[in-house]
This record gives C-alpha cells, structure tokens and sequence, in this order.
C-alpha cells in the first residue's frame, strides 16, 4: 500500500530550510481510496487534519470512527456512485467525536446504517452519528437507515450544516432522518422524502436547547405515530422559511367507512415550548388528528408569517383544525388557511392565546357542511382578519371581516386574492414584524392595488404582485 507524499512550500533559501522545516506547515494532501488506502477507516488514520479522502466509485461496507480531526471525505463521481454502506450490524457508518472534529461529507451515499432489534432499531447504529464535533454535508445522500434517534443523522452537543442533500426511506423511533440534541444546525436546499419515526419527527426532531435553521427545503411523505409527521421540535429556536410540506402524516381509511389517523398532533410541524418563526413556506394536504397542518404546545414565542396552509385534512374532511393552539400563544400574521379539512380552521384549548393579524381563514372552496374558522375555548386576540363563516363565543376585533360564501381568492394559484377581493388593502401595516418586506412568492408585501396607500392585504399573497419561481430547490440530487 502506497502512502501519499506531502508536499511542503520549499524554502527561498538555503539559510531558511531548517526554519522552513520547522514552521511552514504541510500542504493538504488528497488520500485516494482505494489506491492509497484499501479502506476509509485506514486513510482517516493516516490524514492530517486539512486532508481530503477522495473516494473512488464503488460500495464500502465500513464503520468510520473519526476523533479529534478536521477532513473532507468525497466521493469521486458523487453520490450516484459512491457507498458507505452498512452491513446489517448495529452500529453507525460514520461516528464523528471530540472538539474540535470537523468532517464535511461530499457527494457520498450512506446506506444500511442499522440499528439493533428489527427495522425500526432498538439499539446504537444509524447513518452517521456526531457528539460535540462538527459535520458539513454537501451533496449528498441518506436512503434506507434505520436506529433510534435520527437514522440518518444525529448531532448531540455539536454542530451541523447541510446543503443540497436527500434523506429518504429512513426509520427511527424519533427523528426519522434527523435528531438534533442542544446542537446548532443548519439545513439549506434539501429534501426529505418517505422518513418514518415511530414516536416523534417522521423526518426531523429538535430538542433541548437547539437552534435549528431550515430553509429551501421539501418535505413530503414523511410520517410519524405520535407527533410531528415531517417536523418535531421540543424547547428549540426555530427558523423555518421557505418549505414546502405536502402530504406528511398518516390517515388511512378504514374497512367499514371512517378515517384511521396514525400521527396524532402536527401533520407538517409539531412545536411545544418552541422559539422563533415559520415564514414563506406552503403547508398542504398533511393530515393529524390534531392540527392537520401546524400544532404548536406549551410556551414559546412563535410567529407563522407569510404562510399557506391550505388542502391539510382534505382527503378524510378530518383533523381537528389546520393550526392548533395547545395553551400556546403563537403569533398568525399574513396566512392564509384555506381549504383544510374538519370543522375549524384554527382550534385553541383552554388557556391558548393566540394571535390573528393580516390573516385568512376560509372552508373549503366546494363548501363545508359545518365550518368554523376558529373554535375551541381559548382566547384568540382576532383583527384585521377575514373569517369566512361564525366563529361561536370568540371575540373579533372591529376590524375583523365575516363573509359566508367563499372568498375572492384562487385556489388554483396559491389562494391569491382575485379583483375585487375584500381581503385586498384590508391588513394593518404595524402587525407585519418590521424585517418582512416580501410575500409568500417574494414580492414586494405592500402593493397599492386600490389607490387607497400602502396598505397591506389580508392573507400570504399581495394582490397585483407579479409571480415569481419557486424558491423550493427541486434539484436531481443523484446527479452529484
């Protein structure tokens, strides 16, 4: 087996060659595997911190233990052709450990991560694991893992960021994908697809202390029995933008007529005691006994801004509300929440006090038997809002406007105000928090589409703004 030579910046002259020697550190060096090294584990033994493992296409059945270094590992070609693959032993493919452990995966596929005890795990193993280090993934794929917390990844008092990767078919009893424990963590222009947690976070869980950034991201398909079918977050600092969430949760319908409803609270997200914001982001056709769409718990201060939540609980005309307030007073500014299925649009429990500000609340376009935008007995703080139908023992500002028929609003484009609209030049300026300035499609938030000023409309979408593309990667991932 060959040994890669370092190469180190030759000395101007003679005289300087022993302090060269001394102080100029060695240049990074790429370890090929496997014509250097037969194995990853052998090459990582080998590097220095700075170096890169440069993969050749192929699978390696290996469990990687990294400590205390700071290296790139790429696949070759990317992750279309290059496997870290596990081999049915419980265990995980990559575990990274100790400060200061940096390891930025590139175009790579893990797969096979296994967890003892059935396919669900009931012991140590997954994908990768970190503890107080760093992991950066570029390009990458996690398909097929299955553990306890996180099948995919999971970061206990470290540091993550990801971009442009797919998690998909991952298992685990909390934390489909992912499992975030008092770590800080990053994922931007991802997709998650078919994860499945058996109590919490069909594809994502955050815990304790976390501060979680999600952007650009897909998550579609994923489940969960209990909480959170895509997302999961308990006592964590939130920053959600730009997601698209489509058909998370589970309701199957049963042999003799009714629904089946496998995730009990959160089709899209779950949120108790919970900091921060979901702004710019679609939320539909997700389905939950309880909150179909958003099911936000506990204290916090959490905003929804800019936001559709429309078509969650369609399917089964089921879900106690598309966004549900468990004594919790989340903040609701600019929605638009429309075309859910059950009987409330938003349903609070004793000791909620939620916030309604420059919001919709509308049936189903086709019509709804029974239909209440908000219910429950909570106390809503309700202005500046339009409420298609009667709310019973909730109190509405002087602001608030009640139609009985369906809104002039589109919901074969986003549920856009249509001309005309009521909801058009109707919002209060001073609820938008002052570092929103965009729409749910990235245009201007305030449009003068009346001649009556600058004044905000009610719901996700300015009036009269001009579409724009789709912030959602959609990239072909396997490509890399």
């Amino acid at each position: 087996m060959t040994q890669t030579t370092r190469h180190r910046a030759a000395p101007p002259a003679l005289g300087l060659l022993l302090l060269a020697s001394i102080a100029a550190p060695a240049l990074a060096a790429d370890l090929l595997v496997p014509d250097d090294f037969a194995t990853i584990q052998s090459a990582v033994d080998a590097a220095a911190d700075g170096d890169r493992i440069l993969i050749a296409p192929g699978t390696y059945v290996e469990f990687v233990q990294v400590a205390d270094k700071q290296l790139v590992i790429e696949g070759a070609d990317g992750a279309s052709s290059t496997e870290l693959a596990g081999d049915g032993t419980a265990g995980f493919l990559l575990s990274i450990t100790g400060e200061p452990a940096q390891i930025e995966l590139r175009g790579l596929t893990l797969t096979g991560g296994f967890g003892e005890a059935g396919s669900l795990g009931a012991g140590p193993g997954g994908a990768v694991s970190v503890d107080a280090a760093t992991l950066i993934v570029r390009d990458s794929r996690f398909a097929d893992n299955a553990g306890i917390s996180g099948a995919a990844i999971r970061v206990v008092e470290g540091t993550l960021s990801v971009e442009d990767s797919l998690f998909e078919n991952n298992q685990a009893l909390q934390g489909g994908a992912v499992y975030l424990e008092n770590a800080t963590a990053s994922i931007d222009s991802s997709e998650f697809t078919g994860n499945e947690a058996t109590n919490f976070g069909g594809a994502i869980a955050v815990f304790n202390g976390t501060t979680f950034s999600l952007a650009d991201a897909t998550l579609s398909d994923n489940t969960a029995n209990q909480f959170g079918g895509a997302i999961y977050s308990q006592h964590a600092d939130l920053d959600l933008t730009g997601l698209l969430a489509t058909d998370n949760g589970t309701a199957e319908q049963g042999e003799h007529g009714g629904w089946i409803i496998s995730t009990f609270g959160g089709g899209a997200l779950y949120a108790t005691g919970s900091n921060g914001r979901l702004q710019d982001s679609r939320i539909l056709g997700n389905v939950a006994f309880a909150g179909s769409g958003v099911y936000i718990a506990g204290d916090g201060e959490l905003e929804l801004v800019n936001n559709l939540i429309a078509g969650n609980g369609a399917a089964c005309n089921c879900g106690q509300g598309a966004v549900y307030a468990n004594a919790s007073s989340p903040v609701l500014v600019n929605n638009t929440i429309a075309g859910n299925g059950g009987v409330f649009g938003v349903f609070t429990t004793y000791n909620a006090f939620p916030t309604l500000r420059n919001t919709i609340v509308a049936a189903r376009p086709e019509g709804s038997e029974i239909f209440a935008p908000v219910g429950g007995n909570g106390l809503s703080d309700i202005d500046y809002t339009l409420l298609q139908g009667e709310s019973g023992g909730v109190e509405l500002g002087p602001n608030v406007i009640v139609v009985e028929d369906f809104p002039l609003i589109d919901p074969e484009n986003d549920y856009s105000p249509l001309e005309g609209s009521a909801v058009i030049d109707a919002g209060r300026n001073e609820a938008l928090p002052p570092d929103v300035t965009t729409d749910l499609l990235g245009n201007p938030r305030i449009v003068d589409a009346t001649g009556t000023g600058e004044i905000v409309d009610l719901g996700a979408i300015e009036f009269g703004a001009a579409p724009m593309p789709d912030r959602i990667s959609h990239k072909n991932f396997m490509a890399h």
